[in-house]
């Protein structure tokens, strides 16, 4: 295990500065509204086809194959991987023969519904000329985030906005914004938003897809049951992660342990 620091930027604009909101009210995580209107996710269960199947979340689900695992077993991280998320392969690259072809608006993105009420925007690189680079804009409501996962390729976290209780290759850490940090490849981790207001997180990938592994491994929790079911089939064993019961349970776990008299520790 190595130890990982977040970078923190710099930054001279006050605004960016986070606020305790001490004297407001705090609203309750399970009813907080969305920054914007919660958008549709762009592939559903019926465009599926015989290739490619579609889940309610607009994802794509495959197991876990030989050669990944033998990269899990190479990274020695000691976590059993459960099944592999992409971006439904229902797409027709652009000819990149027009200008436009290279501007990427938000709403063109491919959006998935992770949870419920949350949504992520993928600017998947194959899909827009990209060799090397996918991005993805997150709308992350407290208490929720990720699951334990990991990306065959490096990764970094933007933020610019609230802050995150990450868990990184086995360690804990509260990161206030701004800040960027760095996930190295097949590196576990798992993050939560333990601010008061939805944080749109910005992920960036060396690679023209998006996919990820889920790790069989409970974080942000005393209790292993209550957020893995051990007799699910496996490409169930994680959906309680997003069950909204669990945010509040996420942020009593982060201020029992990462709080003193109401005092977070931050980095």
């Amino acid at each position: 295990m190595f130890s990982i620091k977040p970078i923190i930027v710099l930054s001279c604009i006050a605004s960016f500065s986070f606020n305790l909101h001490a004297h407001a009210p705090r609203p309750h995580p399970h009813h907080q509204k969305p920054s914007e209107e919660i958008p549709e996710v762009t592939y559903k269960v019926e465009d599926s086809t015989a290739e490619v199947q579609v889940t309610p979340s607009g994802e794509t689900f495959m197991p876990i194959s030989n050669e990944r695992h033998a990269q899990h077993q190479a990274a020695g991280h000691g976590y059993y991987p459960i099944i592999s998320g992409l971006v439904p392969s229902l797409f027709t690259p652009p000819a990149m023969d027009n200008v436009q072809d290279y501007i990427i608006k938000k709403d063109e993105m491919v959006v998935i519904n992770p949870a419920e009420n949350e949504y992520i925007h993928i600017m998947e690189g194959k899909r827009h000329g990209f060799e090397n680079l996918t991005v993805a804009i997150t709308n992350t409501h407290t208490g929720n985030g990720a699951p334990l996962h990991s990306h065959v390729g490096e990764e970094a976290h933007l933020l610019l906005k609230g802050k995150m209780l990450y868990h990184l290759d086995g360690e804990e850490v509260v990161v206030e914004v701004p800040y960027i940090v760095n996930i190295p490849s097949m590196v576990p981790h798992a993050f939560i938003n333990i601010d008061d207001e939805p944080a749109e997180l910005i992920g960036i990938f060396p690679s023209n897809e998006w996919e990820y592994d889920i790790l069989d491994g409970p974080v942000f929790t005393e209790g292993v049951d209550e957020l893995i079911e051990e007799n699910a089939a496996e490409q169930d064993k994680w959906k309680n992660w997003h069950k909204p019961s669990h945010a509040k349970k996420r942020l009593d776990y982060y201020k029992k342990h990462h709080t003193h008299g109401g005092e977070a520790h931050h980095h």
